[in-house]
């Protein structure tokens, strides 16, 4: 199993690697590419060691600015650890800011980074609309927009994360089928904000499918990504539907408040509590019996680097901002207690990690 996590990772790695690549000689446009012919400043033919050269005096003091929720939990410290390495190898001017969930907050500092005039944002959203002029209005500047993890209804340059419809069904149908095996059909799906891109397709994917497996969804409440908020929304439920078989939820670290209120319960095996995302403190979980099953979607490794990679090529590129748009997804694997030890099955804070 450990092979097969490597080998995913690694095909996302290899697949960004080669678009990253590939900016070496393509595009078209203007932007803020240093070549106005769109071949990132390149030559058709060049030796390796020209290659690195060229490209890092492409790259070398391009300001790039990441705007987050929070640098509270191992998963934005690890976008930001990644971005860190990436962008500081490349001698690009990195930055960030977290808004600490205040979405006004957070507005203000996408109006900064554009303020700002730099060459690239890689953003963290909160809501499919709430940013959305703000994308428009940076990509107008010249500026690429990189949204991670959570997306947006304005389509940015790029957007980098999980395909949040199928890993939530793969994970309703893991559901569906051991609540099956238990002869149990009742489930609760708890979402996050609940306005945002994860938890609206969260929601689809893994209603869609207990529809079509025959399951009754007694509740779907957002948690506010809270492990408290998620935890009383649970306690309800639990009082409410005595027959429960299942929690289904799109992020672990608010789901392990919903694996508390189940334990405290005395409910542990008996109603399963499943989530997507994988740090450690969900596989430290999995492997004492309070929580199910979670899915890794890269978040703590490939999607930073993955980040970095396209945000390298679309700066290099030769693409005027706004005018191409693309979507890479994280591979996904469902993480139980047959490879919850395995290593590189979760993720923790960075080593060494410190804020700024």
């Amino acid at each position: 199993m450990t092979r097969k996590i490597g080998a995913l990772r690694l095909a996302v790695w290899l697949a960004v690697s080669v678009v990253a690549i590939s900016a070496c000689t393509s595009g078209s446009g203007g932007g803020n590419s240093s070549s106005s012919d769109g071949s990132g400043g390149l030559p058709a033919v060049s030796t390796p060691g020209k290659v690195i050269t060229q490209t890092l005096e492409n790259v070398k003091g391009k300001k790039v600015r990441m705007v987050l929720l929070s640098d509270a939990n191992a998963l934005q410290q690890s976008w930001i650890d990644r971005a860190k390495i990436g962008f500081d190898e490349s001698g690009v001017d990195f930055e960030y800011t977290v808004s600490n969930y205040d979405n006004q907050v957070l507005a203000q500092q996408v109006q900064t980074v554009i303020d700002q005039k730099a060459d690239a944002l890689i953003v963290q959203n909160s809501d499919v609309s709430g940013l959305a002029s703000l994308i428009k209005k940076a990509q107008d500047a010249g500026i690429y927009v990189i949204v991670l993890n959570l997306g947006s209804n304005a389509q940015s340059d790029a957007f980098v994360g999980p395909n949040w419809d199928g890993m939530s069904a793969k994970l309703a149908t893991r559901v569906a089928d051991d609540c099956t095996k238990k002869g149990n059909k009742e489930v609760a799906i708890i979402s996050g904000f609940g306005s945002d891109s994860g938890s609206v397709l969260a929601v689809q994917g893994a209603t869609r499918v207990f529809k079509d497996k025959g399951m009754k969804i007694v509740a779907t409440q957002p948690g506010q990504y809270d492990p408290s908020k998620a935890g009383d929304v649970a306690r309800t439920l639990l009082q409410q539907n005595p027959n429960l078989c299942a929690f289904l939820g799109n992020w672990d670290g608010m789901m392990l408040g919903v694996s508390k209120v189940v334990h405290d319960a005395g409910k542990d095996g008996d109603i399963g509590v499943y989530t997507m995302d994988s740090s450690i403190g969900a596989c430290k979980a999995i492997s004492e019996g309070t929580l199910t099953a979670a899915v890794n979607y890269g978040g703590g490794t490939a999607m930073g680097d993955s980040a970095v990679a396209i945000t390298q090529y679309l700066m290099q590129g030769g693409v005027k901002a706004g005018s191409s748009k693309t979507a890479v997804f994280t591979a996904t694997t469902i993480i139980d207690k047959s490879n919850a030890d395995e290593p590189g099955s979760c993720y923790d804070t960075p080593p060494g990690w410190s804020k700024k």
